[in-house]
């Protein structure tokens, strides 16, 4: 049984006239009989009573109306949430970001913005290492990245783009058990960083934050004593003893702890920020999220970033 029929059937089950169902479908009387007398043949059963005090259903006919007009309202749904899901405005997006890491600038924004303005998209998040980001948006398990580490693109294939998000600027982080973080900012001068053990990740997430502060040293002729750590949990560990500080930039976990004080000083860099996505990934969703994005930076333009020398 075919769409015309079922839909020739539910307007006359519904108007009782063939002359109304006639004007709503633009179809002729006649038409419309002899589709209804098909559908009839079709069944074996008569779905109709017709006689001169007009149309009405067989006990039949009313069983079918009820089940055939559940069955087209459940396909125009299904059609519409198709359509919606093809124009990217309804699905699923996955997100990824490095461990430790929050989400700043603009990127935080764009995200809020969105889940409001499409709120039949659902968003997820995870975080995971550099390697593991990696090999998950080249299989598409993840429809973007959201990341401050340059060196993540290093390499990548041909089909992986990024959009430029801002500056995670680059901060001393101090317990606040530390001696120095009595001390004003403004107060904290090149000596006392250069008396300070200084953690620094070497290896693993972050570690791009390493020659950037070897750059502040050697541009202000100064060599604090320096312990590599090489993970993010090791530096946690070493900063609750409040032994020493440590250079990170202000995507990281560790800026907003209460028991860290966190001082930005001129000349100490930054990291750029990026979303990062595979341009083979056929998630319309995706389209959608970048659109808004390019739309949202337009109006919230993010500062130039400036290499270190």
């Amino acid at each position: 049984m075919d769409d015309t029929k079922i839909r020739n059937f539910l307007v006359v089950a519904r108007t009782l006239s063939y002359t109304k169902a006639a004007e709503i479908l633009y179809k002729s009387q006649s038409v419309i009989s002899r589709q209804i007398a098909a559908m009839e043949d079709e069944l074996g059963m008569q779905l109709f009573n017709r006689n001169t005090r007009g149309v009405t259903l067989t006990p039949e006919g009313e069983v079918m109306a009820r089940a055939l007009k559940e069955i087209s309202e459940r396909y125009d749904r299904a059609l519409s949430d198709a359509a919606a899901m093809k124009k990217g405005i309804v699905g699923v997006l996955n997100f990824g970001a490095l461990t430790g890491q929050t989400a700043k600038k603009n990127f935080f924004g764009i995200l809020n913005g969105f889940t409001k303005t499409y709120p039949s998209i659902k968003v997820n998040f995870e975080t995971q290492d550099i390697a593991r980001l990696k090999e998950m948006l080249s299989q598409s398990l993840l429809d973007a990245v959201f990341n401050s580490d340059p060196h993540f693109r290093g390499n990548e294939a041909p089909e992986i783009e990024s959009m430029y998000t801002g500056i995670a600027r680059n901060c001393l982080m101090i317990p606040v058990s530390h001696p120095l973080a009595e001390k004003n900012p403004n107060d904290i001068t090149l000596e006392d960083i250069e008396k300070s053990t200084m953690y620094l990740l070497n290896g693993g997430a972050f570690s791009n934050l390493a020659p950037d502060f070897d750059r502040f040293c050697i541009r202000n002729n100064i060599r604090p004593r320096v312990i590599n750590v090489k993970s993010m949990g090791d530096l946690f560990i070493w900063m609750s003893t409040g032994s020493g500080i440590t250079c990170m930039n202000e995507d990281c976990i560790l800026f907003d702890n209460e028991n860290i004080k966190c001082v930005f000083l001129p000349n100490m860099g930054g990291i750029p920020e990026h979303i990062i996505w595979n341009n083979t990934n056929t998630n319309p969703c995706l389209k959608t999220f970048l659109d808004y994005a390019r739309s949202y930076l337009s109006t919230h333009r993010p500062e130039k970033f400036m290499p270190p020398e």
